[in-house]
């Protein structure tokens, strides 16, 4: 019995990348839209800006509805996408924010129309700018298995360091479990390839060329982006409302004093 126990874990120990790699899960949002409707949503889990036209983005209780908010979402502030739904033509998106100390079911959930986000760049954003660079990778990993350990990359020149990872716990057959990657080559001669899902994180990048280094200069950092930053549109209206009265008065007040010094010199020279 005791002999069988331990087989087992052994089985076990042989198969848990296969099945870490396959419980590729998505984080459900607890919003009721999303769980009447989610066979129509598409999956996305992308991260993005907040990029309102007032300076902010409010959270929906779902797509289309006027003023039933779950939140408000300033500028430039991070959320992740976790799916998205065409409603009338307009793609909106599902967002779950995590707050310390909340419950699951409390957390704050909503959508947003997705033409009021940025996308933060990343591995997609790269291939979508680099496609005609991209090719389909062929070799056989010997690379990795030349070093102890291996630095995973947000994008090729990112600069950011999606973590580290053990060479003896990727599996075996590697070559066609990844067969086909996605790889890029940068000015400098060193090839990359493109991981879609590795143990948890997806869209993942490695050097092949210099799989151990984590000093490789950010060649390709993220682009700047341009935010809204008008402010309130009422606020706007109520100032542009105020400045026609005080423009009135100021040339009413100018007029009066030209008027005045006119008056004055008429007066002197007349004496």
């Amino acid at each position: 019995m005791f002999k069988r126990f331990w087989i087992f874990l052994l089985l076990c120990s042989l198969l848990l990348p296969r099945l870490i790699a396959s419980a590729d899960v998505l984080i459900e949002p607890n919003n009721d839209f999303y769980n009447r409707q989610k066979t129509e949503c598409e999956r996305l889990d992308r991260y993005f800006y907040a990029n309102g036209a007032s300076g902010s983005v409010s959270l929906k209780t779902e797509p289309g509805v006027r003023g039933v908010l779950s939140g408000v979402v300033e500028n430039g502030e991070v959320i992740n996408i976790l799916a998205t739904y065409n409603y009338q033509g307009e793609t909106w998106g599902v967002t779950q924010i995590h707050t310390p100390d909340t419950p699951y079911d409390k957390l704050p959930n909503g959508w947003v129309p997705m033409s009021q986000l940025l996308p933060e760049y990343d591995s997609i954003s790269f291939s979508e700018e680099h496609q005609s660079e991209i090719y389909s990778y062929a070799g056989n990993y010997e690379e990795l298995q030349a070093v102890v350990e291996f630095t995973i990359w947000a994008w090729p020149g990112s600069g950011i360091i999606r973590g580290t990872f053990l060479t003896a716990n990727l599996p075996e057959d590697m070559d066609a479990y990844y067969a086909d990657s996605p790889a890029y080559r940068d000015e400098d001669g060193r090839e990359w390839v493109s991981w879609g899902y590795m143990f948890g994180i997806r869209n993942v990048w490695i050097c092949l060329s210099d799989p151990a280094n984590d000093s490789i200069p950010a060649f390709n950092p993220e682009p700047p982006l341009d935010f809204h930053r008008s402010g309130d549109p009422a606020a706007e209206t109520l100032t542009k409302k105020l400045s026609l009265p005080w423009l009135i008065i100021i040339l009413v007040s100018a007029l009066v004093v030209i008027t005045f010094i006119l008056i004055r010199i008429f007066w002197k020279t007349n004496s």
